[in-house]
């Protein structure tokens, strides 16, 4: 699945999830029903998108049930899909610094049920922080587990970015000389 982008998925391709017991890890998250609306929902949805992005980035597919042991087990329906997509990307938009725009979700039916697919980026812009309802945190996946980002770790994401760019400029530069 990860060898696809989100564009390339296909309804089967959850099914094989479910068929091989697949469990979560650190690039993949099941939810059984979208965040509700409450405010404590919402700062549950931020947690769990910007943990993502702020380690590997992945998947998060909502409508997928999980087993005791985080293991895909069924589906189930999620209705009104496309109203809570735009719901979510709104408040990922509006609820993250730097802002996580390259976050997309995708929907995808077969017969009577219809999931979500939520696309997190390995980010180039780590660390995200979380701005909402009076909270700036920054959250890290590991594992299974979300957590708030520990200053080591803030201090490494910054760091690795930096590092980044400056490969990327000189990248760049050596191409624009040769």
């Amino acid at each position: 699945m990860f060898n696809k982008t989100i564009d390339n998925l296909i309804f089967e391709d959850i099914e094989w999830l479910i068929q091989n017991s697949v469990t979560e890890d650190q690039r993949l998250e099941y939810k059984r029903e979208v965040w509700g609306n409450s405010e404590a929902n919402k700062k549950e949805m931020l947690k769990d998108i910007v943990s993502m992005a702020n380690r590997y980035g992945g998947y998060i597919i909502i409508g997928v049930v999980e087993g005791d042991k985080g293991e895909a087990v069924g589906l189930k329906n999620i209705p009104e899909a496309e109203a809570r997509r735009d719901e979510i990307l709104s408040s990922v938009f509006a609820n993250t610094q730097p802002r996580l725009q390259s976050v997309k979700i995708r929907i995808i039916s077969k017969d009577e049920t219809t999931i979500m697919i939520i696309s997190v980026p390995n980010s180039f812009k780590k660390p995200h922080m979380i701005t909402f309802s009076g909270i700036n945190q920054f959250w890290v996946r590991h594992d299974r587990q979300k957590m708030p980002m520990s200053i080591d770790e803030i201090q490494e994401s910054i760091i690795n970015t930096i590092d980044l760019t400056k490969n990327i400029d000189l990248f760049f530069n050596k191409r624009n000389k040769g």
